[in-house]
């Protein structure tokens, strides 16, 4: 079942709707969605490294980073890119902590997953995590299940800086749960799954395009965009644009996977 999350402060819940307008927007690449949600979420909540990840659930817990049909990492150092290229990470001493909440969602800093005396005497802190020049960490994770999936955030200060609050714990754990209740609706359409051409056809649709429009954009003639038109109401169950315009308000998310 979905975790329920605190609410961030009043002000700054119209950003956060904006924002996962914008991911959504961007939904088709995967990458650029995610690289576009740290843009604006590392400010908000005082972070200079960020990381993304994606793997199989349930996994292996001895051979995690390989696995991950997606990673990527934001302003990360070269010794945090070589320790992770390894594709072990169970050095790092707040991974076991991170392994027994897996399959849940939650959202946590570093503290609540291992208290200081074990991290700041720990060979990870002393050989990796001082070397890139960080130190505290807020981690997120929800699992999409079906398709069977962990989604994870990581949020890291430089060395120096204070700890993580509760404030940003809920401002993340916030949006990170609402793109999984966007992930967890029924999409009978697939949109995720069409075909590139059909994807960008809806897409156009989506933006109040006529099909000439749509066609001089996508060098097409007017007959295949009008083919592609019928596909996507036929999948949807649906006979007009208006139906297909409200069925894709309620499916509409960004692509969990590249």
């Amino acid at each position: 079942m979905p975790a329920m999350y605190s609410m961030p402060e009043p002000e700054i819940i119209p950003r956060l709707y904006r924002l996962l307008h914008e991911l959504c927007e961007m939904g088709k690449d995967a990458y650029a969605w995610r690289g576009h949600f740290f843009s604006v979420m590392m400010p908000i909540v005082d972070a200079q490294f960020g990381s993304a990840y994606v793997m199989k659930h349930p996994i292996d817990d001895s051979n995690i980073w390989p696995r991950m049909p997606l990673a990527m990492h934001i302003a990360a150092a070269d010794v945090w890119q070589d320790f992770v290229s390894r594709g072990d990470l169970r050095d790092i001493p707040f991974n076991e902590a991170i392994m027994a909440r897996m399959g849940t969602d939650f959202t946590c800093t570093r503290q609540e997953l291992v208290d200081d005396p074990i991290w700041y005497s720990s060979p990870f802190f002393r050989n990796i995590a001082t070397a890139a020049g960080w130190d505290e960490a807020l981690t997120s994770q929800t699992t999409i299940s079906p398709p069977g999936y962990v989604n994870g955030f990581g949020f890291i200060r430089e060395l120096g800086k204070p700890a993580f609050t509760s404030r940003e714990v809920d401002i993340v754990q916030f949006v990170h749960g609402e793109l999984a209740r966007l992930w967890r609706r029924p999409d009978p359409l697939s949109v995720h799954t069409l075909p590139d051409r059909q994807r960008e056809v809806l897409d156009h649709i989506r933006r109040g395009k006529g099909r000439k429009t749509i066609a001089d954009e996508m060098k097409i003639s007017e007959h295949t965009v009008h083919s592609y038109e019928k596909t996507l109401f036929e999948r949807a169950g649906v006979s007009g644009r208006g139906e297909l315009l409200a069925a894709l308000s309620e499916i509409i998310r960004p692509n969990l996977l590249p």
